[in-house]
């Protein structure tokens, strides 16, 4: 079969979801699709439910690996992809409708574009859709039609899509092994690369919200100030200004929040050092140029709770007790 669209499910532990995404995917009107899951080490009965699957769809292929985190698990899909097209499906999420994949081929085909795509929705765990501002993470299609990205400039919502296999492969754009946000600078090399999409005016894929996460650790938070930092630099080295804005407001909101909770990680340090490095790529001028501000004082609660325990010190070493201790060290 000539595939249309390889819609590529990297798969860790997702059996309570399963089901409900391969009966998304496998029941697209647009039948000619391959689907890849790629079982990334799933401990839990996932293999088990996709070779049930893959008995009765001979379109479903399997790819069973060790563990090695869902940034590989994609790339070892698009590697193994046979579609003009490619999409990206998480295990414990769904497609709008039946027709979505149908919509975004004829958007893609007929406007000779190598991405396109809608908005993404929302639901709960329970499945019930979400009621969601549509311009959420600056996403606006009030419209259909060809959109520049410098026009637009976001960095989520990637699933929403459909991309060019051979445009990928030939541009060499593969997701970063990052075990956590590792899709953002995946999303805005692509779009950068090909410098416009075709925009649909409607939604093409919802997000399952509320479902149990992994705790983070110094390595995921890592992982994460590294991807911000890839953003940040390919804003700046293309003059994306709203796009390093955004960037920049995760860094010094979401990502200071990461780092102080884990004050109490043997990395706590070289954390700090990490995140200091990744403020340091911020181009407060591209920013101010474009007509956007960063809060003042742009004070990452990390540092106000260092400078707030330096504070606390240096009372501290005024008191007499103090004093006292010292006389006796010496």
């Amino acid at each position: 079969m000539d595939y249309k669209i390889t819609v590529v499910i990297p798969i860790y532990n997702a059996e309570k979801w399963l089901r409900e995404c391969l009966d998304s995917v496998s029941s697209q009107s647009l039948r000619e699709i391959e689907i890849i899951c790629v079982n990334d080490g799933s401990p839990d009965h996932s293999l088990a439910i996709l070779k049930e699957y893959a008995a009765k769809d001979s379109r479903i292929v399997i790819i069973d690996k060790q563990n090695e985190g869902v940034g590989a698990a994609r790339n070892d899909g698009i590697r193994s992809a046979r579609g003009e097209f490619i999409a990206f499906m998480d295990p414990d999420d769904k497609y709008p409708d039946k027709d979505s994949l149908s919509i975004l081929y004829q958007a893609a085909t007929e406007n000779h574009v190598a991405v396109a795509g809608g908005y993404l929705g929302c639901m709960n765990e329970n499945g019930k859709q979400i009621p969601k501002d549509r311009s959420y993470f600056g996403i606006d299609f009030t419209c259909e039609g060809l959109v520049q990205y410098k026009d637009y400039q976001c960095d989520f919502q990637f699933s929403a899509y459909i991309y060019n296999r051979a445009f990928l492969i030939g541009e060499n754009l593969f997701f970063p092994t990052y075990s956590r946000f590792q899709d953002p600078p995946f999303f805005v090399n692509v779009m950068i690369s090909a410098g416009f999409f075709y925009a649909v005016n409607r939604m093409t894929y919802i997000y399952r919200i509320g479902t149990e996460r992994p705790k983070l650790n110094s390595k995921k938070v890592f992982d994460l100030l590294c991807g911000m930092s890839d953003n940040l630099k390919r804003s700046k080295k293309e003059g994306l200004a709203r796009l390093h804005y955004l960037s920049a407001m995760r860094l010094l909101t979401d990502a200071s929040y990461l780092v102080e909770g884990l004050t109490d990680d043997e990395a706590f340090d070289e954390l700090v050092w990490n995140y200091i490095k990744a403020v340091g790529l911020i181009d407060e001028d591209l920013i101010a140029g474009a007509g956007y501000a960063l809060p003042r004082p742009a004070l990452p609660g990390v540092f106000a709770r260092m400078i707030d325990e330096s504070r606390q010190f240096r009372t501290f070493m005024k008191h007499k007790s103090a004093r006292a201790l010292r006389r006796l060290l010496k």
